[in-house]
C-alpha cells in the first residue's frame, strides 16, 4: 500500500499506532504489527489525497498538510462518521446500539454491523448489511424491555440475532 500510494511522511499517534500520509491516498494507521487500523482519504472527508505533512498534537489530534490546505483527525473523538460510499443506505432515520451491533434504521431498510469494541484501539471499523425482509422505511428503532422494536412503513417488527419477525401490521393485523 504504502509503495503504491507514495509513502511520504508519518508519525506516531497515541503512543501505540503509526499514522503515514501518502500522495496519492490519504492516510493510513497502522498498529505496532502493521495491520491496518483506519484508512482515511478524500472518500472519507479529507480534502484531498496528498499528505504533504503529519503533526500529532499534545491533545490526540492528527493534523494534516495538503496540497490545498489542511486537515486535523481527532483521534480520541466518541465520535465516528461513516461516509456510505456506495449509497446503499438511503436517508438514515434512526440509529441504536445493541447487544454489541449497531444498527440503522433508513428508508431502504434496517442495516447492521457487528460492533467491534476493542478498549484497546479507539478505531473502529464497519460492515454494514441489510437484515432480510426489513426492505421499505424504518422510521424508528426503540429498546423496549431488552427488546429491539423496529418502526416501519408494513408494521412494528421485533429485531433478533439479526433477523426480523412482524409482530403487527400497519392495519392492526
Amino acid at each position: 500500500f504504502l509503495k503504491t500510494f507514495q509513502l511520504n511522511n508519518g508519525v506516531q499517534v497515541l503512543g501505540r499506532y503509526f499514522a503515514f500520509g501518502t500522495i496519492l491516498n490519504g492516510v493510513i494507521i497502522l498498529d505496532s504489527t502493521g495491520r491496518v487500523v483506519q484508512q482515511i482519504n478524500k472518500s472519507g472527508g479529507l480534502l484531498n489525497n496528498t499528505i504533504l505533512s503529519l503533526y500529532a498534537d499534545p491533545g490526540q489530534n492528527l493534523w494534516l498538510g495538503l496540497d490545498n490546505g489542511i486537515d486535523r483527525i481527532e483521534l480520541n473523538s466518541p465520535l465516528y462518521f461513516y461516509f456510505d460510499k456506495n449509497g446503499i443506505f438511503g436517508t438514515v432515520y434512526s440509529s441504536i446500539i445493541h447487544q454489541d451491533k449497531i444498527y440503522l434504521g433508513t428508508n431502504q431498510g434496517l442495516f447492521y454491523s457487528e460492533l467491534l469494541s476493542n478498549a484497546n484501539s479507539p478505531f473502529q471499523s464497519f460492515e454494514f448489511k441489510l437484515i432480510p425482509g426489513s426492505q421499505g422505511q424504518v422510521w424508528d428503532l426503540s429498546l423496549i424491555d431488552g427488546q429491539l422494536l423496529c418502526g416501519h412503513n408494513e408494521g412494528t417488527f421485533l429485531v433478533s440475532e439479526n433477523n426480523i419477525r412482524k409482530i403487527s401490521s400497519i392495519n392492526g393485523g
